[in-house]
């Protein structure tokens, strides 16, 4: 389940099959916070965990490095503080992709579907190379809601 509350707040909530809790994530603009309980690595940098949601966000200490268009297309890097980069492709206004670069490699990625009646993409992929791990994101319906309580927004052990 997701939760976002323009203009820089969102949550992901994973489940098990079970209905266990498997995992959150909050992120306050740039800030990634999750439960002591979840590993770092579990989740993707803030850039790509953003990009999910289809929003295009390097982070508010980025440093744009080079963009060029073609054949519609959008792509645009920018350096980050930890020495890594992302990448992000755009086409048609909407966020098609998004990659961490360490050492000249594509280590992480998010690939997104066409987007759905709410402006949020129908399906996400996000892609851990290293760990030969992936996430498949998929979006079943989609409501308008009040403003969610601050509390969500600091889960628990953060």
């Amino acid at each position: 389940m997701a939760r976002v509350e323009p203009p820089d707040k969102a949550r992901l909530d994973l489940f098990l099959d079970n209905g266990e809790t498997a995992g959150v994530a909050v992120l306050v603009g740039s800030e990634l916070r999750i439960p002591v309980e979840v590993p770092d690595d579990l989740i993707p940098p803030p850039p790509l965990l953003w990009a999910v949601f289809g929003v295009f966000y390097p982070g508010r200490d980025a440093v744009l490095l080079n963009g060029a268009v073609a054949d519609g297309t959008l792509t645009v890097e920018y350096a980050l503080a930890a020495g890594e980069r992302v990448r992000f492709r755009v086409r048609g206004g909407t966020v098609r992709e998004a990659v961490l670069i360490e050492n000249d490699a594509v280590v992480e990625r998010v690939e997104l579907s066409e987007r759905g009646d709410g402006s949020y993409p129908l399906e996400a992929t996000y892609r851990n190379f290293p760990d030969y791990r992936e996430l498949k994101l998929e979006l079943e319906s989609f409501e308008y809601a009040d403003p969610f309580p601050p509390d969500i927004w600091n889960p628990s052990g953060t």
